[in-house]
């Protein structure tokens, strides 16, 4: 098979087709993981490093955060990779779940949206506005994706029952996918927790790729390839937070071909790389 691009790569896998090699990517990189990565260059713009790590990884795909205040700065750096390389440009956008920059504590909007109170409806409903907006700015600066991060769920499975979150969160979700998809581009989910008891809900919502899936929480990726296959684009799964480089080798041998037979998989850790991340089981990953 001839060689390709790591933009055609990733879109190859998503379209369930065979691949020259698994194509790899990271939901997001903090700036203190790769200063612990490349301490002789740590000084330098977070561009720059992040670039040395795309090279030394063989990555194919980026993300880049938006909108965590400076929405103009970020949408800037997004067009730029889009121009200036040949990878398969992610932007991130929050979603509709509750975040730690909500006006309100986690116990507070779980109840209020079991509730089904009004002073939730109408948090979420500003939520989905910013989030579209955020897209179109995106899609407008050549995104080739956009990837919708919700958590969800913890380890035993969701926060709060899948009926409410179908009635509540997902239709926002399926507004923000369609409006991706009506520009030719990839929706993916991240989410991290137990996923399992709301895969079909995530099917119908007509997601492209779902990141995430750690082992550690409850998923079996292989059950879950078995559940999607054809249908959804798995991405990450290695916890790499929560395991050591041994670990990491005998995951990668056991799951590996199974998951990336006929596309459809994108090599990555299930929750981006931080200070926390060992850097031996980040080099087990890509070696």
């Amino acid at each position: 098979m001839m060689p390709q691009t790591p933009r055609a790569r990733v879109l190859a896998a998503i379209g369930h087709q065979r691949t020259d090699r698994i194509p790899r990517g990271e939901l997001l990189v903090e700036e203190v993981f790769l200063d612990r990565l490349y301490p002789k260059i740590a000084g330098a713009p977070y561009t720059e490093k992040m670039r040395t790590l795309m090279e030394d990884a063989s990555l194919d795909l980026i993300t880049v955060r938006i909108g965590e205040g400076k929405e103009d700065e970020d949408l800037t750096a997004l067009g730029r990779w889009v121009k200036d390389t040949p990878y398969f440009v992610m932007a991130f956008v929050d979603g509709l779940f509750w975040k730690p920059e909500d006006p309100l504590k986690f116990e507070d909007f779980v109840l209020g949206i079991c509730h089904d109170e009004k002073g939730i409806r109408e948090l979420i409903k500003r939520k989905k506005k910013k989030a579209l907006h955020l897209i179109k700015g995106c899609l407008d600066q050549g995104a080739d994706g956009v990837i919708i991060g919700d958590d969800l769920a913890y380890d035993r499975g969701p926060y709060i029952s899948p009926k409410v979150l179908r009635d509540s969160v997902f239709p926002g979700l399926q507004e923000m996918v369609k409006a991706i998809q009506a520009a030719s581009r990839a929706a993916f989910l991240h989410s991290c927790g137990n996923l399992v008891s709301l895969m079909d809900m995530i099917l119908s919502c007509g997601f492209d790729g779902l990141h995430g899936l750690a082992p550690a929480a409850g998923n079996d990726p292989l059950n879950i390839r078995r559940m999607t296959k054809g249908r959804l684009t798995l991405m990450g799964i290695f916890d790499l937070d929560g395991m050591e480089h041994e670990s990491v080798k005998a995951l990668k041998e056991n799951i590996i071909r199974p998951l990336a037979a006929d596309g459809g998989y994108i090599l990555g850790s299930a929750a981006g790389l931080s200070s926390n991340t060992p850097i031996e089981s980040f080099r087990a990953l890509y070696k």
